[in-house]
């Protein structure tokens, strides 16, 4: 396996990977994994994962020369630095010379993983760069010229990438459509979150959490509009309410945002346990993006209830039924966070279903079971 980030947790895409990861160890008799990694993400990262220092953010110049190629996000330093340290792995033993199978856990690495001998190549696609540059909205019009120009750079090289696999999987029906036509098949694999134990919802404060990770354009935001729009509306009807945000890397604006609106904000937490465990309620009032996911799955797998908007819920088929209040505004968020911080028995009763829909339809079970029928099409008995 070769990911952008390493497989484990903290991220979306570190618990999609270490779903994946889990089913092929079944698998398989080996399983080697090469990761590129943030500073500090080693402490969340598969034991096993050989980690890649990633490389500082290109300056601005270098990364509008860099837009014909796919810009910043498909820098060739990366997948150089990559495709070298594979090599040095394989000369010094530590990798084989050919693989079975190579499954490639990210856009960003595909050239790389791609230069690895293997029988058979998958490609997972746990969100679309190109679909999130196109739901972006505002800016000035050179701005807009910009984000054009790079979505449709990324766009290009997506589907160039995913060409060179036998197998491309995404996370969601939605998911698949934003990415568009490619040469391979496309296969949903849903995001899995492994068991929890369940929270105490009914014995908690009026406490809301956001879990996300901050380095990501749509998380940052979504803090800046819970701050700005959603948590002002819910002390109106709910004075003692707290909120607290807990993601990796947050930036300054991040801070601020926090400071400004009494958000207690907890960065690299080394376990999001003891925050589900002592929330009301988890709010994602996501505006735009796609992929995972998975920070709404952990919620519903902890017995949590969630606020959500359309946007956050894109892909998963869940209502209030399975633990989900939607509202597409910041006062309908606000007033369901109000209503579930009034009524703890209710909070409790909804966070119950979520359980159930997460052992429903994301507990580890469906993923391997869908890892194993892609092997067993790409590789003979």
């Amino acid at each position: 396996m070769i990911s952008a980030h390493p497989p484990g947790g903290g991220t979306g895409s570190a618990v999609r990977g270490a779903g994946s990861l889990a089913a092929l160890r079944t698998i398989f008799r080996r399983v080697d994994v090469v990761a590129l990694a943030f500073d500090g993400e080693a402490a969340f990262a598969d034991p096993a994962a050989r980690l890649i220092a990633r490389p500082g953010r290109p300056p601005a110049a270098r990364r509008l020369a860099m837009l014909v190629h796919g810009g910043a996000y498909y820098a060739d330093e990366q997948g150089a630095r990559v495709a070298e340290r594979l090599r040095a792995l394989t000369r010094d033993g530590e990798l084989l010379e050919r693989y079975d199978l190579v499954w490639c856990h990210a856009l960003l690495l595909a050239r790389a993983a791609h230069d690895v001998p293997a029988g058979a190549r998958v490609l997972d696609i746990d969100n679309v760069p190109s679909a999130d540059l196109r739901t972006l909205a505002g800016g000035g019009a050179a701005q807009r010229a910009y984000r054009r120009a790079l979505g449709a750079a990324f766009a290009h090289e997506e589907g160039s990438r995913a060409g060179l696999f036998d197998v491309v999987t995404v996370t969601t029906p939605a998911e698949r459509w934003r990415l568009g036509a490619v040469r391979p098949p496309v296969v949903v694999l849903p995001n899995t979150v492994p068991e929890v134990p369940a929270a105490p919802v009914a014995a908690t404060a009026p406490l809301v959490l956001f879990v996300g990770s901050l380095r990501y354009g749509p998380n940052v935001d979504a803090v800046r509009w819970l701050a700005e729009a959603i948590v002002p509306r819910l002390r109106e009807l709910v004075p003692a309410a707290q909120v607290r945000v807990v993601g990796r890397g947050p930036g300054e604006d991040v801070r601020g945002w926090c400071a400004a609106a009494g958000i207690e904000l907890v960065a690299d937490a080394p376990s999001l346990q003891p925050h589900h465990h002592e929330a009301r309620a988890v709010i994602a009032p996501l505006r735009s993006g796609g992929g995972t996911r998975i920070k709404i799955l952990e919620a519903l797998a902890y017995g949590v209830p969630v606020v959500a908007t359309p946007e956050a819920l894109a892909g998963l088929r869940l209502g209030c039924a399975d633990g989900v209040a939607v509202a597409p505004d910041a006062a309908g968020l606000a007033g369901a966070l109000a209503r579930l911080l009034g009524a703890a028995a209710e909070a409790a009763r909804m966070g119950a279903a979520g359980r159930a829909a997460w052992a429903r339809d994301h507990g580890p079970a469906g993923t391997h079971a869908i890892v194993a029928r892609i092997v067993a099409d790409l590789i003979p008995p």
